[in-house]
């Protein structure tokens, strides 16, 4: 599939958008030489690379899922803070990763994850993220 031929899927958007989530999508495609374990070889294991927006807010949070549809998924933390109190952690296989701002983590398909709660405690914050997957065509 050419760039721009792609549907969207769900709210996420195809890779170019003509949006400001291609600013995020390009600094994935710039590292995609060293994100093959996770994302999958481009053209080979995958064809489309897209992204959406995503937010909680309190009480907020994503049961355990693997995105198996996916060959790999991302999130990037947008908010502009995040404390630990806050809760709205990634659960991955009983780990824990806190959703510090600006930063990235990448999952391959099959990989069990949730998004915990967002506490009472986040008052009116959002834990925002745009999140990413690599799709094979159909």
């Amino acid at each position: 599939m050419a760039d721009g031929e792609a549907a969207a899927i769900g709210n996420r958007i195809p890779y170019p958008s003509g949006t400001p989530l291609d600013a995020v999508l390009e600094k994935v495609r710039e590292s995609l030489p060293q994100l093959e374990a996770e994302l999958g070889r481009p053209g080979e294991d995958w064809q489309i690379l897209g992204a959406g927006p995503k937010h909680y807010p309190r009480g907020g949070g994503l049961r355990p899922h693997d995105d198996a549809r996916f060959v790999g998924t991302f999130a990037f933390y947008v908010h502009e803070e995040w404390d630990a109190a806050w809760g709205g952690e990634l659960a991955i296989d009983g780990s824990r990763v806190f959703p510090a701002p600006n930063r990235c983590v990448f999952l391959r398909s099959g990989v069990s994850h949730e998004v915990l709660p967002v506490a009472d405690a986040a008052g009116p914050r959002l834990r925002m993220s745009v999140v990413g997957y690599t799709l094979k065509a159909r």
